[in-house]
């Protein structure tokens, strides 16, 4: 592993990259930029394969040969000091609450409308106790902007969580800045988290307020589903938790409930296990897993790959953080400069479709917000 010394703001824009490597940009919270490099990467079907391993890892919602597992070694690390003094230049003149995305208001189409009655009817029916339906929308961007252009704006964006930037060959590039971690392991700490159930962010939660009033019975419902199905997986490997609480999570311009499992474990073989138990969670995809896993790859209209996947350091520097891939956005350089986003929602026996498709639209704002000044027509929404 080489172990680069750090490099300076302007050097972002003449880094080493070719059709050929892969390479990550990344501002986990807290920390400072990193850029890797990697010339050599591989492909794999479960985490477990790695627990002798140490690097950055890419997984996507549902792992097939079409769709691994990618593992990104140390070869090349690059640090950026950030500070309130020095930030990266910023091309966007669109603040964190103004977006035109958020101004336009349309309708659901065709397409979401259909996904919602198969998925509505199946959690009514009793077939899941929770489904989660995402959508995507496609934009065409000015050709003279780049991916490394936009991680930069991106860093300016008022979005808490990790931030990043990700390119692999096969795959493309997957831009975003998430707030919900799969899991987090250190010699200090390990935490997860369930975070599900969504609401404007206007009044905020305050502490002491009780949740089922400020954010309703079916986000607390939903979110409950996730609670349990990660704290099953916890006892599952003899796991003792403390009192967990509820509290409300600000991200850009949503709010959601929150709840963060502390506990203490870091042992490498019983992290992979747990995060291949964990993922996908409720909070992106439903109960029964596997079940809701076929179901949403039958009825949702498209394929997610690496959205609600999970992405992070494996193990590196005896670290491991692991964010839920959301809040992003794939950059497809095919011709056209186009970018794919994709938000979505939990559907329980009480949601409503245009409640459902108003919550894509809210989640949707981070992306929109970033991309609106180099926006040139939609092409799916």
């Amino acid at each position: 592993m080489r172990a680069s010394p750090y490099c300076s703001i302007a050097e972002l824009f003449s880094l080493p990259c070719s059709d050929s490597s892969a390479f990550v940009l990344i501002q986990m919270p807290g920390s400072v930029a990193q850029y890797w490099h990697c010339p050599t990467y591989s492909a794999v079907q479960k985490l477990q394969d790695l627990t002798s391993e140490e690097g950055f890892v890419f997984a996507p919602f549902c792992a097939t040969a079409q769709t691994p597992i990618y593992f990104l070694p140390p070869l090349d690390v690059r640090e950026f000091p950030l500070s309130t003094s020095i930030s990266f230049p910023s091309h966007s003149t669109v603040s964190s609450k103004e977006s035109v995305f958020g101004k336009r208001d349309y309708k659901p189409n065709d397409t979401y409308q259909s996904a919602f009655t198969s998925f509505h009817s199946a959690v009514c029916s009793g077939q899941f106790s929770k489904l989660v339906l995402s959508r995507e929308e496609v934009l065409s961007l000015q050709d003279t902007i780049t991916p490394i252009d936009l991680f930069a704006d991106l860093l300016n964006l008022q979005q808490p969580g990790a931030k990043y930037l990700i390119f692999i060959p096969e795959i493309g590039f997957w831009l975003g800045a998430t707030p919900e971690v799969l899991l987090c392991s250190s010699p200090q700490e390990t935490y997860t988290m369930a975070l599900a159930g969504t609401k404007a962010l206007g009044r905020e939660f305050e502490i002491g307020q009780d949740c089922e009033d400020f954010f309703g019975a079916k986000n607390n419902s939903e979110h409950e589903v996730v609670v349990d199905h990660i704290r099953t997986v916890l006892c599952s490997e003899g796991i003792k938790l403390g009192k967990t609480e509820k509290r409300a999570l600000k991200s850009y311009n949503v709010q959601h409930l929150c709840t963060r499992f502390d506990f203490d474990n870091s042992d490498h073989l019983v992290i992979a296990r747990l995060v291949d138990k964990l993922h996908p969670t409720p909070a992106v995809c439903g109960i029964p897993t596997e079940k809701a896993k076929d179901f949403i790859r039958k009825y949702e209209g498209y394929e997610r790959r690496y959205y609600a996947g999970y992405l992070g350091y494996w193990q590196y520097r005896q670290q491991t953080e692991l964010y839920v891939n959301l809040r992003s956005a794939s950059i497809d350089k095919e011709g056209s400069l186009q970018a794919h986003l994709y938000a979505g929602g939990g559907i329980m026996p009480d949601s409503d479709y245009l409640s459902e498709w108003e919550e894509t639209k809210l989640k949707m704002q981070p992306m929109h917000a970033l991309l609106s000044p180099y926006i040139t027509h939609y092409c799916l929404q």
